[in-house]
This record gives structure tokens, C-alpha cells and sequence, in this order.
């Protein structure tokens, strides 16, 4: 379970960075099908990325031979007690995991509710179909847009 929200992680971290990249550098752009194309591979990039874990090794070698008393006296004189380590760990990772379900849960709430707005528009207002297109008359926006096959 522990992995499955640390990649979890990573797949939403590095998306968000390269979204970032998209927003800086190519949001502005008119070439949408080059967009399109960005923004699809940095999705799979994203998704296969965290998969493939990248370690590597530190080899320390000190530099004097010390006695091993010496060390233990001064260790233990400034060593504070341990405070439980394993519950602080688990305290990051479920609130991480709180954030990470809290955020989905809002972007989720808000996509359902402007989905709500959208139906109402449609219940509400006249459809004309003019060559097989549906076109919803409104007067509440002024800025046509679309959606499934909708035209408001």
C-alpha cells in the first residue's frame, strides 16, 4: 500500500512538472496539434517514469581507524532519545495521503457540479439541430463554447 501512494505520488509530481513546462513555455502557442502530441507523451512519460526506480550507492570510508569506546562515549553523550521514527514516517505518509484523496475528491466535486450546470442549460433552454449539429440557444452565456455534441 506504502508503494502504491509513493508512486501514486511521483506519477502526480512529475505530470504537474511537466504541465508546468506547458504552461510557461507552450500554452501560448498555435501549433495544437504539437500540444496535443506534448501533452499525451508527458502523460505516458509520467505514468511509466515512477516504474522504473533510480538508485544509487555512496561507499564512505573513514578516513582513521578510531577506538570503538571513543566513539560509543561521545556518541551516547549527545545522542537525544528517539522519538518513535516508524509513527512519525506513517504520520507523512497518510497525511500525504489525505492531500493526495483531497484534492481528488474537490477536482471531482467541481467537474460534477459544472456538469449539473451544463444539464441544467440544456433542460432549461430551446435545441435547434441545423446539419445534424444541436445548438442550445442561452442567453446566460455570451461566449459560445461546446460539449458532446453541443453547441451553446
Amino acid at each position: 500500500m506504502d508503494s502504491l501512494i509513493s508512486i501514486f505520488l511521483k506519477i502526480s509530481f512529475s505530470f504537474a512538472l511537466f504541465y508546468l513546462v506547458y504552461w510557461f513555455l507552450l500554452r501560448n502557442e498555435t501549433f495544437f496539434r504539437f500540444n496535443r502530441f506534448y501533452l499525451t507523451i508527458t502523460l505516458l512519460i509520467s505514468i511509466v517514469l515512477p516504474l522504473f526506480p533510480l538508485r544509487y550507492e555512496v561507499t564512505v570510508t573513514p578516513e582513521k581507524p578510531q577506538p570503538i569506546i571513543s566513539i560509543i562515549n561521545d556518541n551516547f553523550q549527545s545522542f537525544p532519545e528517539p522519538l518513535h521514527a516508524e509513527a512519525q514516517a506513517a504520520n507523512w505518509q497518510e497525511a500525504l495521503w489525505i492531500l493526495y484523496v483531497s484534492v481528488a475528491v474537490i477536482l471531482f466535486l467541481r467537474l460534477a457540479i459544472q456538469l449539473l450546470a451544463i444539464s441544467r442549460l440544456v433542460l432549461s433552454c430551446q435545441i435547434k439541430k441545423i446539419d445534424g449539429l444541436k445548438i442550445v440557444e442561452n442567453e446566460k452565456y455570451k461566449v459560445p463554447f461546446s460539449y458532446v455534441n453541443n453547441f451553446y
